[in-house]
């Protein structure tokens, strides 16, 4: 035997005081006033009075239901499935009749003719609620499958994220550790310090997925991993930093500039016999902070192809963080490689500035 099972309620059950719901609420009112004057075998008359007393009694209701919903939501969510279910109808019920019976007590009161002298008030009532539970079923199925589906790409996104920032590349960790067992005869506290800058990249790459950390933070994990690859290139590598325009107390995803500061080293640095200069600045403009990282552009046959996986990864997570707010742009020009990062940005957020330095 099948039975019918409601998911959760905070599965299914709207945030109701998101203006999202109340415009959905409002165009799917709208949709149903229109379908009803223009549906055909509608009867002929004024279709704009038809139109406008339509309008303002739809809205009516609509804002009403969601006023009230707004305010219980948080005691229908403590609710069993079945119970807010019925509560949610019951409140739309109470709001359609409500405004119907107001409706109807205005026109014939105030002798306003908007309505059919023939039509009762019990016919119009029931009418109005009809239409009313019917629709309003309909926008919460709706709301829950809107809701599903935005879990479902928010979960993905997740996954997706987590799996493309727990890692660290394995060259950069064999490498690592083979610069630390150097260390460890000739310079037991540099070895010591390479080892905890190498753990704290660890340490931000597992929870990547997870949390927020201020720019300030980004930057001083670039710093280390700048750090500790200076170690092995030696004079090869050269950084300079122009970040005085920087917000630091700024709140990103970890891991967001890391990887695109390594794939700076590991395909503009590390291929050129000579080296050559990462260069990262930060600079406010048009209300976004624009972060930018060049790097030499290796020669053709020098060069080493990627797969473009650090920077799919950055777009995910900028989309997945700022929707549309934030971008990722790559260009090639005059020898060298850039990268551009463009985040949102209020300039009434209080914030420090880290200082530039060139090392």
């Amino acid at each position: 035997m099948l039975r019918w099972r409601l998911p959760p309620t905070q599965a299914w059950l709207p945030p109701f005081c998101q203006p999202a719901t109340v415009y959905s609420a409002m165009l799917l009112a709208q949709i149903v006033v229109l379908v009803a004057v223009f549906a055909p075998g509608a009867r002929d008359g004024d279709w704009w009075r038809a139109l406008s007393t339509g309008t303002v009694l739809a809205q009516w209701i609509a804002l009403a239901s969601i006023a009230v919903l707004c305010l219980l939501r948080t005691r229908l969510l403590t609710l069993p499935s079945g119970l807010a279910l019925l509560a949610v109808l019951l409140v739309l019920a109470g709001a359609s009749a409500g405004m119907a019976w107001l409706a109807y007590t205005l026109d014939r009161e105030l002798e306003w003719g908007l309505m059919s002298a023939g039509q009762s008030r019990a016919h119009f009532m029931h009418g109005v609620l009809a239409i009313a539970l019917v629709m309003g079923a309909l926008g919460l199925r709706y709301a829950y499958v809107q809701m599903q589906w935005r879990r479902q790409v928010e979960a993905q996104a997740r996954v997706e994220v987590e799996a493309l920032t727990a890692r660290i590349r394995p060259h950069f960790l064999f490498n690592s550790m083979n610069t630390i067992a150097g260390l460890v005869q000739v310079d037991p506290e540099l070895a010591e310090r390479v080892t905890l800058d190498l753990a704290d990249l660890f340490r931000a790459a597992l929870a990547a997925g997870e949390r927020v950390h201020p720019l300030q933070r980004e930057f001083e994990l670039c710093r280390r991993y700048l750090d500790i690859e200076s170690l092995r290139l030696g004079e090869r590598l050269r950084v300079e930093w122009d970040i005085d325009a920087a917000p630091t107390g700024l709140p990103v995803p970890p891991l967001l500039l890391q990887p695109l500061v390594e794939n700076a080293v590991y395909h503009g640095i590390q291929p050129l016999p000579q080296g050559g200069t990462v260069r990262i600045s930060a600079a406010l403009e048009d209300g976004r902070l624009r972060i930018d990282i060049v790097n030499p552009l290796a020669p053709a046959g020098e060069a080493r192809r990627g797969h473009g996986l650090a920077q799919d990864n950055v777009r995910q997570r900028l989309r997945y963080a700022w929707g549309g707010g934030a971008s990722l742009e790559v260009r090639e020009c005059d020898g060298y490689y850039g990268v551009t990062v463009r985040l949102p940005f209020s300039g009434s957020r209080e914030h420090g500035h880290e200082g530039s330095d060139r090392r």
